[in-house]
C-alpha cells in the first residue's frame, strides 16, 4: 500500500508541475518595446506599445483564468485521490472517514475559489471591463 501511495504522490507532484506549461505561456498583455528613430538627422527613443488600463484588465483577467485551470485540475486530481481510497477501504472506517474528508474539504475549497471568481468578475464588470469586451471570456 505504501508503494501506491508513494506513486500516487509523485504523480500528483508531476502533474502539478506541469499544468503552467500548458496554461497560457503570454500571461501578460502588452509588451512595450523601445526603438530609436532617426528622422532628419535626429534621433528620437519612442516606446511603442505602451500598457494602459485595458491592459491592466486584461492582466488581471490572464491571471484569473490561470488560478481557476490550476485549481480545477488540482480539485479533479484531488477528487479521484479521495475516491481511490474510498474505494480501497475494504471496511476501514479511518479510510473512509479520510476520503470523506477531502470530498469536503475539496469541494469547499472550490466553491471559495469559484466564488472569488465570481466577484472579481462583477468588480471588473462594474468598472467596465465586461462591455468593452477586454475580458474575452
Amino acid at each position: 500500500m505504501e508503494k501506491i501511495k508513494n506513486k500516487i504522490k509523485y504523480i500528483f507532484i508531476l502533474t502539478m508541475l506541469s499544468i503552467p506549461f500548458l496554461g497560457r505561456a503570454d500571461i501578460v498583455p502588452c509588451k512595450p518595446t523601445v526603438t530609436t528613430v532617426t528622422k532628419d538627422g535626429v534621433t528620437k527613443t519612442v516606446m511603442t506599445n505602451n500598457c494602459d488600463f485595458g491592459s491592466l484588465i486584461q492582466l488581471a483577467n490572464n491571471i484569473i483564468n490561470f488560478i481557476i485551470t490550476i485549481s480545477v485540475s488540482a480539485s479533479a486530481i484531488m477528487f479521484a485521490y479521495a475516491g481511490f481510497l474510498y474505494m480501497s477501504s475494504q471496511g476501514n472506517s479511518g479510510q473512509v472517514e479520510k476520503a470523506h474528508s477531502i470530498f469536503k474539504n475539496v469541494a469547499l475549497g472550490l466553491v471559495f475559489v469559484l466564488g472569488a471568481w465570481l466577484i472579481v468578475k462583477a468588480v471588473m464588470w462594474g468598472l467596465g471591463a465586461e462591455s468593452s469586451s477586454l475580458l474575452g471570456s
